[in-house]
């Protein structure tokens, strides 16, 4: 995820607390951000706002476990995709995860390396 740009992330949460709270403090530590509180809304948002990272929730319903479909624009890389959840995830992931509750310092630490790739 190198960027040369203020980094956009797009979460991804069923639960509105949760989903501001962490929307929020994203921006407070310099992310541009954009929210979705199902698939669908992801899919609205990416309509207009293209990320460099998309954080998702694992288990919530209406949120698929798999990567978010992207349509490639003006040949741009797909954005970086990473679970949260509260369960350790089973079975062959082919992406990063972090778990809930979610530690700020260990998010922004986890970003900075997913940045530096």
């Amino acid at each position: 995820m190198v960027v040369s740009h203020r980094p956009k992330i797009l979460v991804l949460d069923d639960e509105p607390n949760a989903l501001a709270a962490l929307g929020e403090l994203l921006r407070e530590a310099g992310y541009e951000v954009a929210t979705a509180a199902s698939d669908a809304d992801a899919t609205r948002a990416l309509g207009s706002f293209r990320p460099d990272l998309i954080l998702k929730e694992a288990h919530a319903p209406g949120i698929a476990r798999g990567r978010i479909e992207w349509t490639v624009v003006d040949d741009e890389p797909p954005p970086q995709q990473m679970l949260m959840s509260a369960a350790t995830p089973v079975g062959d992931l082919d992406m990063p995860w972090i778990k809930k509750p979610i530690d700020l310092d260990e998010l922004l630490a986890v970003l900075a390396r997913l940045r530096s790739r």
